[in-house]
């Protein structure tokens, strides 16, 4: 997986963070900034935010994950760092 992928994706997943971090911080952020009122002051545009921004950057966080260690077990560079600890340990 290219590094341009890999830093996208890891701009994705802290955008998401931040949102979801600022909509349990400021509730009204989406109020105050785009003018709309979509629950009619129930909060629940803000849960749904939290909740969906939070899944999204947990999905892009495992989807990193397991790319890394995909290129571990196929010889990419996790697989070298993590021969050379074998080596060490032994």
């Amino acid at each position: 997986m290219s590094r341009r992928r890999m830093y996208a994706e890891l701009t994705a997943a802290a955008a998401l963070v931040a949102i979801s971090v600022l909509t349990v911080v400021w509730p009204e952020w989406i109020e105050r900034i785009f003018g709309l009122d979509p629950d009619a002051g129930s909060g629940a545009a803000e849960a749904v935010t939290v909740i969906a921004s939070a899944l999204a950057a947990g999905a892009l966080w495992g989807h990193r994950r397991r790319a890394l260690r995909r290129s571990a077990t196929q010889g990419g560079r996790g697989a070298a760092r993590d021969g050379r600890r074998e080596r060490e340990a032994s």
